[in-house]
């Protein structure tokens, strides 16, 4: 991939044409015209971990401030609904094109050689007017389909049962406190009718997520596994198709997210962390080298990262899961960095008013003694998480705590955070691991991108800014 970096940045030295950096729009999968394209300021398309991912186009609107037969290589402005004076009445936000509900996707790359970056719905147009009469802005904002997703809150109303109020005019307080005793078994009923209407049942958590893609008309990009298969899933109706979809990453360790192809497939991915670590998705990208202060040759422009771990004291979460019993089961470790003892109490789940919205049995213990793979373990510092391979079995819970807390000292000086910024490169994304190099040691390895933003401007080319965190693509313990 490095080559391919290299001849990106650098095709042809002598034609800066063919070097320039480019980007071309379309809406509803047709290109958007010279004339508009050439009012863009710039284009930035972000994909990150847990939210939508967002493609946010900004424009100068100088059909404003211009006669009625003004031309902008495409439409007029006499084309516009309702203007019919001479000066501007409407712009380009009165144009069916920009209008919520289409769908745009953009390509950036260079000369003509432009790749597929991504594609969303627009959802927000926002019109800025300047002090002084300068030339009015605009920016359009599109996000793939998990954000109407997250907008479509459930109607709770509809499940709520009215309760039958009895008013007797005269009523004395002991008499009304009698009757409502005697009316209590029929509330007791009435409140467990309204929550058994808020309860729904699938066969296993894949014919939920199932049910999700095909309600959007989404493609299922999943991997299968007995964890997804092995039991009844039941869950409040009052969530959102997105807090579902959140609410089965979290208990069963997967990733999800969505996003689109070139020609306007959606894809709702559900994936093990282990797998997208092989895969590199969308396009099972190749490892990149990203190489600081070399020369022409140098593709990582600037680098900024600070060790996660700092203080004394650090607290690990063990999770572990038995996808066949349907039961979970998490530690605390508090483990000092200068000192050997750890100290350890079994905990219920952080997240458990949560998880009991979808099943109550998830607050019980797991057992210990048949934990084997990186879907039984999961490790969790802060907001980050890792599942590491373990190559062993654990009889007694003091047994996993203090693997635990031997796994943390081994890779204690991989808990890494970074910023930065590179040369574009159209197929880097978020949740995608690549290989920062030419900073130290220490800091040179294997990073996950959590955040990736595409920016492509007038002024300043092509430039990629993200969020990383050192994550080697396998923790393997003995």
């Amino acid at each position: 991939m490095t080559d391919e970096i290299s001849s990106i940045r650098d095709p042809h030295r002598l034609d800066s044409a063919f070097n320039a950096p480019q980007f071309r729009l379309f809406i509803d999968n047709k290109i958007v015209q010279e004339g508009i394209s050439r009012l863009v300021t710039s284009v930035t398309y972000e994909s990150a971990d847990g939210i939508a991912d967002v493609l946010k186009i900004e424009l100068v609107d100088p059909t404003m401030l211009q006669p009625a037969n003004f031309v902008v290589d495409g439409p007029t402005v006499s084309h516009i609904p309702g203007n019919s004076s001479e000066q501007g009445q409407g712009g380009l936000s009165d144009i069916d094109l920009f209008q919520p509900g289409h769908e745009v996707h953009v390509k950036m790359g260079y000369g003509p050689v432009l790749d597929y970056v991504g594609r969303g719905v627009i959802r927000r147009i926002r019109k800025s007017f300047p002090e002084g009469g300068g030339v009015p802005t605009m920016i359009v904002t599109a996000y793939t389909l998990d954000s109407i997703m997250m907008d479509n809150q459930p109607n709770t109303s509809k499940f709520k049962i009215e309760p039958i109020e009895t008013i007797i005019v005269g009523e004395t307080e002991d008499e009304k406190k009698a009757r409502r005793k005697e009316e209590a078994p029929a509330r007791k009923l009435r409140r467990k009718a309204e929550q058994k209407a808020k309860i729904r049942q699938f066969p296993n958590y894949l014919k939920a997520i199932e049910q999700k893609a095909a309600t959007y008309g989404m493609t299922l990009d999943v991997d299968e596994d007995p964890i997804l298969l092995g039991r009844k899933f039941t869950h409040n109706v009052t969530l959102s198709d997105f807090d579902l979809l959140q609410c089965i990453s979290h208990v069963t360790g997967y990733l999800f997210w969505i996003d689109a192809t070139e020609d306007g497939k959606w894809i709702l991915h559900f994936r093990r962390p282990d797998e997208i670590r092989k895969s590199n998705p969308p396009f099972d990208a190749p490892v990149i080298e990203f190489d600081y202060n070399n020369g022409d040759q140098g593709t990582l422009l600037s680098f900024d990262p600070e060790w996660y771990i700092q203080g004394g004291l650090t607290t690990l979460k063990v999770i572990v899961r038995d996808a066949h019993a349907g039961v979970k089961r998490e530690y605390e470790v508090n483990v000092q960095n200068n000192e050997d003892a750890p100290s350890y109490r079994p905990t219920t789940a952080t997240s458990a008013s949560l998880l009991n919205l979808i099943d109550k049995e998830f607050s019980e213990f797991l057992p210990i003694g048949e934990l084997q793979t990186a879907q039984d373990i999961k490790i969790v510092i802060g907001e980050f998480s890792w599942t590491p391979v373990v190559n062993r079995k654990f009889k007694t819970d003091k047994e996993l705590v203090e693997w635990a807390r031997q796994w943390y000292r081994r890779h204690r000086e991989n808990f890494i955070l970074a910023d930065g910024t590179c040369v574009g490169v159209p197929r880097l994304f978020a949740r995608q691991t690549h290989e920062i190099k030419g900073v130290g040691k220490a800091l040179s390895g294997d990073y996950y991108f959590t955040r990736v933003a595409h920016k492509c401007t007038v002024e300043g080319g092509y430039k990629i800014s993200f969020s990383c965190r050192k994550h080697p693509k396998k923790f393997v313990d003995e």
